[in-house]
This record gives C-alpha cells, sequence and structure tokens, in this order.
C-alpha cells in the first residue's frame, strides 16, 4: 500500500510576525506605512554569515546585488470599505505586498496585543479564510514566547456558510536582544525572534484521508528594531528540481522604510 500526499495547503502568511516587544509595550507596524522589501539567494553555507558578532555588535550580511531574486512593497492601511462584513467587523489593518498582489491579510491591533484575523484573494468567487479564534502575532501577557492556534475555515460564496480546515498553530520565540550596525554605520537595538506556523495535514492514504497532526509548515528567522520595524528574515528553502535530488537555499529579505505618511 502507497502513501500519497494530498494538494499542498498553503498559508498565504506575507509578513504578519513583524513585531517588536518591550516591557510595556507592543509595537506594530501602522498604517499608513510602506515598506520596500529585497530577496536574496544564498547558499547553505552563508548561513553563519548572515549575522557576525564583532564585540559587542552585530553586523548583517550585505549580498551582492547579483543574489537579488526579487524587490517588493508591503502597504499597512486601513480596511478596505470593500471587504468583506466579516472582516470589517473584526480586523482594523489590512496588508498587502506586490510580491504576492492577489492576496490581502487582515489584522486587528487593540489593547497592546496583535491578531491575525485571516486573509483573502482578489477573486471573489474563492471567498475569504479565517482563523477561529485568530491567531495571536503579539500579546501583552507573553514575552519571551507567544503561541497560539485557530481553526481555519473558508468562507463558501456558493454556499454562504464557512468550510472547516485544519488546525494551524503559530510559535513565537525571542532568542536575545542584539544591537545591529546597519549599512549606514548606525547602531540599532533589535530582537532576534524564531518563528514557527505548523499545520495539521492531510494524506491519502489508499482509500482514506489520514491527518499528520503539527506539521511544520513555515520556520524561519526575524530580526526587528525596537520601533516594530523589520530588519530583516530568512529561512531554508526547497528548489524546484526535476530530478530526485533535492536543492535548499537560503531566502534572506532585507527591509527598509521607503514611505511612511502621517495621517
Amino acid at each position: 500500500m502507497t502513501i500519497r500526499l494530498s494538494k499542498k495547503i498553503v498559508i498565504p502568511i506575507l509578513l504578519f510576525l513583524i513585531y517588536a516587544c518591550s516591557d510595556n509595550t507592543k509595537i506594530w507596524v501602522p498604517n499608513g506605512t510602506t515598506l520596500q522589501g529585497v530577496k536574496y539567494k544564498l547558499a547553505l553555507s552563508d548561513s553563519s554569515a548572515i549575522l557576525q558578532k564583532r564585540g559587542d555588535l552585530f553586523t548583517l550580511i550585505s549580498p551582492a546585488d547579483s543574489l537579488i531574486t526579487e524587490k517588493f512593497n508591503i502597504v499597512y492601511s486601513s480596511v478596505s470599505p470593500k471587504a468583506d462584513e466579516y472582516l470589517l467587523r473584526h480586523a482594523n489593518q489590512e496588508v498587502s505586498s506586490t510580491a504576492n498582489p492577489n492576496i490581502t491579510e487582515y489584522y486587528r491591533v487593540s489593547d497592546k496585543n496583535v491578531f491575525f484575523i485571516g486573509y483573502s484573494s482578489d477573486d471573489s468567487s474563492k471567498g475569504f479564510t479565517v482563523f477561529e479564534p485568530p491567531l495571536t502575532i503579539a500579546s501583552s501577557e507573553n514575552r519571551g514566547k507567544n503561541e497560539s492556534s485557530g481553526i481555519m475555515k473558508t468562507f463558501n460564496p456558493q454556499t454562504g456558510q464557512f468550510e472547516t480546515g485544519n488546525k494551524t498553530a503559530i510559535i513565537i520565540q525571542k532568542n536575545s536582544d542584539l544591537k545591529i550596525k546597519n549599512d549606514e554605520g548606525k547602531i540599532i537595538n533589535c530582537a532576534l525572534k524564531k518563528i514557527t506556523i505548523k499545520q495539521d495535514r492531510s494524506i491519502s492514504y489508499g482509500s482514506d484521508n489520514l491527518i499528520i497532526p503539527d506539521a511544520v509548515v513555515i520556520e524561519s528567522q526575524s530580526l526587528v528594531d525596537n520601533e516594530g520595524f523589520p530588519i530583516a528574515e530568512w529561512s531554508i528553502k526547497k528548489e524546484p528540481d526535476n530530478n530526485s535530488h533535492n536543492k535548499f537555499h537560503i531566502e534572506l529579505t532585507k527591509y527598509s522604510k521607503s514611505r511612511i505618511d502621517q495621517n
């Protein structure tokens, strides 16, 4: 008997993991902000060179322009009045990216807490997806580690009902506080965090479907400054390969503030 993996479930997370924390506040990228991201493709051997310590300071690798694979913008704004009533009722921020222009993410920021409500596609026939309860991205009650889970539910416009999907969990572990010397020579206080997203996965086994609990779908490192803005994030990616050999590389994304509107 053979085991066949079912269609992979993809969570189109853009940047919801970007936040910083102090003893008294939780900081999140505010509405009216546009960030610029640059992606690089690095060899696995570069993993030890991404952050290098020199005395009490760390420096972040500056890859050659020839290693750039993509440039994109990320926009944080108020929820569009065209959004579904459910999203208008539960979210107060939407996030979009030119890297994945078909997807819009929705968050609720309140009382020093940040919740990931869900996301929608630009194709209205596909409905929208939410997490119940929403995934907690930042909480005033947790400082070193934050963990939450919710059931993924997709609204079907044809039936007018939510279709229940698999459980999804997010774990955000603060590893350390760092002082980074950036490309302009400025010293920046940062936090280094490990981000893990798990999801129950369905596989086909003969005529039955089996559930693999808590399968890791995303694992990355995230570096943010003390104002809640991203500096960089990186993770190991599998390359498309027609052969039976698996090839991997490091995807590094560096961020900069390209515009901030004062509304």
